[in-house]
């Protein structure tokens, strides 16, 4: 069985040493960590001094950050640690402008932060993978390509740049698969490629190897190693890495009850756990003795010398340069010409404007919401049903009900009877004059304004749930009530315009007026 050991890595290249029945070769592997279809970034580094952050607990002041510091370089794959609760992505999301620190300045490439220009060149990538289910990953990416790149790159090179991104992450094979189909590692890198369309040098993924196995989460990390080789910076949370993927972090930023407790390379923690007091058993994963320590396991006395060590600068940490960099002994360097030339080099705004017109923008959705429409066909199959399911329902049940209402006029019998019953009373209990016109007109109106009620209610009722409909229903009858009575008997004269205007929307001010002038109209003779 063949045995391949990682001997030496480069941005292009890799060297392993193969060791197959007794015998070693070396075979150079050449992996392509760049894209070369897109503008090129300078290096990228983010600076951070005394960030402090605070949350409000009711009237309390929680402090999640006491002001933390370091540097997150270019070319590097950085990794933030801690126990639950350290605050780690609270960190994360200042970071990258998600969230606003209570104090504490960043700075880009030592400059202050633009957050317009910064959002521009920097992607997030969130623990829910977000992917379209009825696209395939290589239409997917032409979706991100249009509303990236938009038309001032055309189609042939974004095909060039898709599958240049696909190879480099190990999805050509997968590429004609739809969303659904993916598996979780598939997943995760395809929301790492749709990120990648435009070539940004700062990537931000929260707990990017969450849901996944540990060849699925080693898969992806080595990714991002190769991703952050080819000349970004790119920073990830993450919980508890196994040994194989600590070992891929180029940076580790520990933290723990929102103090910085170690930040350099993870091959130092195992010196630095030594000068505290402790000392990492061998066949111990340092990532899980520094997070140990942090969650105090090992007493709160040795979280204090960690902190202390940060705040006084442990001789471990490793300043903060710009520029291009160079193994050398595990550690990176920088000659000076590479650093002067660096350091003016700036960020060129022209890469950050809207590639795609709004247009062009709307055209690409309708697209890919028409796409994904008409490849759901159990979507499709469940609305066609539910539509003639409910006009097949609707139809039954006001059947043949034509121009004349005949469905109405069935309960038009008792509807009579009840009201002919109830205003006989009212109108005889009353004292009112016997005189058939003035009865027929006060039966006819109060009639009518009955089933413009019940007409009313039904309009309610059937566009709303019965909770809703039950206060919704009242609601908008008050305002008509109101109206019906708004200065009665005092004149149409003294009413103002608009008034007159809101009052004839009310149909019961008509019902109103009809009685009144029913009862009391007609040159009615006093008794």
């Amino acid at each position: 069985m063949p045995k391949i050991d990682m001997d030496d890595s480069t941005s292009n290249r890799e060297t392993l040493l193969l060791k197959e029945n007794g015998q070693t070769s070396l075979v150079t592997k050449t992996t392509k960590t760049g894209l070369n279809h897109l503008a090129k970034w300078p290096p990228v580094n983010i600076n951070f001094n005394n960030i402090k952050y605070e949350i409000c607990d009711f009237d309390e002041t929680k402090p999640i950050l006491h002001g933390v510091s370091g540097c997150f370089k270019s070319q590097q794959l950085t990794a933030i640690m801690g126990p639950s609760g350290a605050g780690k992505s609270s960190l994360l999301n200042i970071l990258a402008g998600f969230r606003q620190q209570t104090s504490g300045d960043i700075k880009i490439n030592n400059k202050s932060r633009d957050m317009d220009t910064f959002r521009r060149m920097s992607r997030y990538i969130m623990q829910q993978d977000v992917f379209h289910r009825m696209l395939t990953i290589r239409e997917a990416m032409m979706v991100a390509a249009d509303l990236k790149l938009g038309h001032v790159i055309d189609k042939n090179a974004k095909l060039e740049i898709i599958e240049e991104i696909l190879e480099m992450l190990r999805l050509t094979k997968a590429g004609d698969t739809l969303g659904y189909l993916l598996s979780g590692g598939e997943r995760k890198r395809l929301s790492i490629a749709l990120e990648l369309v435009n070539n940004p040098p700062i990537i931000f993924l929260d707990e990017p190897t969450t849901g996944l196995d540990d060849l699925s989460s080693s898969q992806c990390i080595s990714l991002l190693q190769r991703v952050a080789h080819g000349g970004r910076t790119v920073i990830c949370s993450i919980h508890q890495p196994s040994a194989k993927i600590f070992a891929m972090f180029d940076n580790v930023y520990v933290l723990a009850e929102g103090h910085c407790v170690f930040r350099g390379s993870g091959s130092d923690i195992i010196q630095y756990t030594e000068n505290i007091g402790l000392k990492c058993p061998v066949s111990y994963n340092p990532a899980d003795f520094i997070i140990e320590i942090s969650c105090g396991e090992y007493g709160r006395n040795y979280i204090d010398k960690m902190i202390e060590n940060i705040d006084t600068n442990c001789p471990l940490v490793k300043p903060c340069t710009n520029g291009n960099y160079s193994k050398a002994n595990g550690h990176t360097t920088l000659n000076e010409h590479e650093k002067h030339e660096f350091e003016l080099e700036e960020i060129n705004v022209k890469h950050l404007k809207a590639k795609s017109s709004d247009w062009d923008q709307f055209c690409t959705l309708l697209k890919l919401n028409t796409t994904q429409i008409f490849r759901n066909r159990q979507y499709l199959l469940i609305k066609l049903y539910t539509h003639m399911f409910l006009g097949l329902l609707i139809g039954t049940l006001f059947f043949q009900m034509g121009d004349d209402a005949s469905k109405t006029f069935v309960y038009m019998p008792i509807q009579l009877s009840l009201a002919v019953m109830y205003l006989t009373m009212l109108y005889l209990l009353t004292g009112q004059p016997l005189e058939w016109h003035r009865m027929g007109m006060f039966f006819i109106i109060s009639l009518l304004v009955f089933l413009v009620s019940e007409s009313f209610g039904v309009l309610v009722s059937s566009r709303l749930n019965i909770l809703n409909s039950m206060f919704m229903g009242p609601c908008l009858l008050v305002p008509l009530m109101l109206l019906s009575v708004y200065n009665i008997g005092g004149g149409i004269r003294t009413i103002p315009k608009y008034m007159r205007a809101l009052m004839s929307i009310s149909y019961l001010r008509y019902g109103l007026e009809g009685i009144i002038d029913s009862i009391y109209g007609f040159n009615r003779v006093n008794k």
